[in-house]
């Protein structure tokens, strides 16, 4: 978590553009932090599985 406070820090007085991408549904560690990084959610894409 200290990574991710100290890369807000740094980040919130700049006018730079930063993307995290192909991050899953379910890896909820990763997407806390974007969350708590004020990072905005354009698009999800699901992965379904199907026994054939």
């Amino acid at each position: 978590m200290l990574l991710f406070r100290r890369l807000h820090e740094v980040l919130a007085h700049k006018d730079i553009y930063v993307e995290a991408n192909w991050v899953l549904e379910d890896n909820y560690l990763m997407n806390n932090a974007l969350i708590n990084l004020d990072f905005d959610l354009v698009k999800m894409y699901r992965v379904y599985e199907k026994k054939i």
